[in-house]
Formats: C-alpha cells, structure tokens, sequence
C-alpha cells in the first residue's frame, strides 16, 4: 500500500511506533522519504534494521543522520548506506543559522575507514572545517585515495616533505613566490621547470642541473634568470614554511 495523502501522517503524528505499526511507518518513510511521527527518529530505524527500508533515503534524512553517533553508525555498519551521499555532510549550510553547521565528524568516518567514503569529497570538506594544522586522518590512513592535489592548497611544506609521493600539485608549488630554497633543492626532481623556481635556486649548478633535466637549453648557453614579462598574476601561496603544532 502506498499512501498518496498526509491522512495517515495525521493518523499517527503523536502515536508511539510500535510492533503492530511499524511496517505501516516503514511504507510511508519508503514513500515520502520522511515520516510525520513525533516518535519517529535513529533508535527506531535502529530497533527495527531487518525491516525493508530505504536505505538511501535513510542517509539522506538529515533529522536521522544529524543524530550518528560511533554506537548507532556501528548498528547499522552493514546496511548499504549511503556512503557517497554521508561524505559530503561534514558539514553544510543552515538556512535558519546562516551558516555552516557539522553534520558528521571526521573522527565519526574515519572509525569506519574501509566503507566505501568518497575520499575526495571528505578531502575538501575535512580542509574547509576543521584546523588546517591537523592532518591526523591523512597521516593515519596515508594509503586512502585523498584528494592530494586539493590538499596542496592548504598543507605546509613540512607535511609535504613526509610524503613527497604522493600526487601533489607540484607545478602550484613550483610557481608560489615563497617556494623555500631548502625545499626546492630537495624536490627539484619532482618540481616542474619555471621561472619562479629558477629564481628560487640560488647557484648556477642548481639552474643548471634543473635546466638539463628539461633539456631547455644546452649547458653552455647562458640564459638569463628571473621571471619573463608575460603579465601573469602568479596567486599567493597559502602553504607554510613551517606546521602547526598538532593536538594528536
């Protein structure tokens, strides 16, 4: 039976769900992807795990999910949630606050690493949320497909440095203004060839060791050093020289 008006809805708004009307309340969730019942919340959808829910429109209620907690998610771990929809609830917008609110916790996902999350989703919600100096998450599961690329916009150089193979946007790096010169030397295998970076090195050995591995130009040619006039804005470089103390 699918229920095409809110009669049921005011038939049951203040009557406690149980063992006799819970298929009645499973039929209408399934229906409406809400249900209008004063009792209705996580511990029921919890209580009653082998009925047949929509599990997709479980992840996407907002009321239900804004209540996960370690123990619930636990309880309903092997149900097939949602899990690239509940990637990107770190947090989102409330109309009423005007503001970004959490939703789900980094420290809530990531007690369940192995369920399929969307990583590059929680990558950009992790850097837009939570203390920039805290990579915790990536440096305890530094094999999970993160979104590196991203994260080199907002990582210090240190923490680059501890892993310096994974797929950072090096070229980014390569034409920030504050490319440290003990940074560049140690990766100039891995930094691509620009001006900004021939400028950072400081001995002809150095330009010269970066410019054979290009082949721009022979050995004996001398090139002058310094940006060319193209009228490129180059933009500012949020990484640091040096990180923040973390609260691990």
């Amino acid at each position: 039976m699918i229920f095409k008006n809110f009669s049921f809805f005011n038939k049951m708004g203040n009557k406690p769900i149980t063992d006799k009307n819970i298929d009645e309340i499973v039929k209408v969730f399934n229906y409406y992807g809400f249900v209008s019942n004063d009792y209705f919340n996580l511990d029921i959808v919890i209580k009653y795990p082998n009925k047949p829910w929509d599990w997709k429109k479980i992840s996407q209620n907002g009321n239900l999910t804004c209540s996960l907690t370690k123990e619930s998610l636990r309880e309903l771990i092997d149900k097939p949630l949602d899990w690239n929809y509940l990637s990107g609830k770190l947090q989102e917008y409330s109309k009423t606050y005007k503001q970004y609110i959490f939703v789900l916790s980094m420290d809530l996902m990531m007690e369940f690493p192995d369920k399929p999350w969307n990583y590059f989703k929680l990558t950009q919600q992790f850097c837009l949320s939570e203390n920039l100096g805290n990579f915790k998450y990536m440096r305890k599961f530094p094999n999970k497909p993160w979104d590196w690329k991203f994260l080199t916009h907002y990582v210090s150089y240190g923490y680059v440095s501890e892993f310096p193979n994974k797929p950072w946007n090096w070229e980014r790096m390569s034409n920030y203004p504050s490319l440290p010169y003990d940074f560049a030397v140690k990766h100039l295998e891995k930094l691509p060839l620009t001006d900004n970076l021939l400028k950072v090195l400081k001995t002809h050995e150095e330009k010269m060791e970066l410019l054979k591995k290009y082949q721009k130009i022979k050995t004996s040619e001398v090139v002058p050093w310094g940006p060319k006039e193209t009228g490129e804005v180059i933009p500012s470089a949020p990484l640091r020289e040096t990180e923040e103390i973390e609260g691990m």
